[in-house]
């Protein structure tokens, strides 16, 4: 994959991703509101379980044939999900610490074995982790958006650091990424009156901040080789999509607000 693919597959995320959002939203709203006027149906839903909500629809509402094939996108999309993100930890692992720190040099062999531990071992890091992230939430959806809010804002600031400072370093951008999930994790542990919706902020600007700085003060001579990566001409044509891109979160934050107010009347 080359490097206008990376982009390209990044910016189609950016147009589609809003679609596929009020796709599954609308979903709810859609099984919410017949359980508002279903009285059967809200008997059916524990209190304290509301996550029970669309299997409890499809099993008792909807007919068999399309019960297995909704069972089976299901099962699809756990399979996609969980493979793609136990290889990358395993791949991730392997050269960032295994490859550069622990056994520097060795066999191609002797690394094809090691992946597959690292596969095996990150398998049963997240078979564990699927046992305790039921206490995170009540919901499963506010569940997923808060860990995700644990990361999502650092994640964020290394591509802040590394597109808009070029006097960022690797160094610099990881120390900012750790610092900012850090602190989002004090937050979430010794202050839960701070919404996880904060986190985002926090982790982003925090990471920014402590990155910048540290490159400032530790430089590494990667500035050179960020000038490279920046080169005219190599790969333009970028700016206008990033341009458009920004109109469009603009324009359906101001769709969304104007769909609210016309709703509520």
């Amino acid at each position: 994959m080359s490097l206008d693919d990376a982009k390209n597959s990044l910016l189609l995320n950016g147009f589609v991703r809003f679609f596929i959002v009020t796709a599954y939203l609308g979903m709810g709203l859609i099984i919410g509101a017949f359980a508002y006027q279903n009285q059967e149906f809200r008997n059916m839903i524990p209190p304290d379980k509301l996550d029970y909500l669309v299997p409890i629809f499809v099993l008792n509402y909807l007919p068999h044939g399309i019960i297995g094939f909704i069972v089976i996108a299901m099962l699809a999309a756990f399979m996609s999900s969980l493979d793609s993100s136990i290889n990358s930890l395993s791949a991730a692992t392997m050269n960032d610490l295994y490859k550069r720190y622990i056994r520097p040099g060795s066999e191609d062999g002797h690394y094809f074995l090691w992946s597959k531990v690292l596969t095996v071992f990150w398998g049963a890091v997240c078979t564990g982790f699927a046992f305790v992230v039921g206490n995170i939430s009540d919901t499963i959806i506010e569940a997923i958006n808060k860990v995700g809010s644990l990361f999502y804002g650092p994640v964020l600031a290394a591509f802040i650091l590394g597109i808009l400072f070029r006097k960022s370093n690797a160094a610099g951008v990881k120390i900012g990424v750790v610092s900012g999930i850090a602190i989002n994790l004090i937050l979430w542990l010794g202050f839960p009156g701070v919404s996880w919706l904060w986190w985002n902020v926090t982790g982003s600007l925090s990471a920014i901040i402590l990155g910048y700085s540290w490159s400032l003060l530790f430089p590494d001579g990667i500035e050179a080789d960020a000038e490279e990566l920046h080169r005219p001409g190599e790969h333009g044509g970028w700016a206008a999509g990033y341009i458009l891109l920004l109109l469009y979160v603009f324009f359906m934050i101001a769709a969304s607000y104007i769909c609210e107010r016309i709703w509520l009347g």
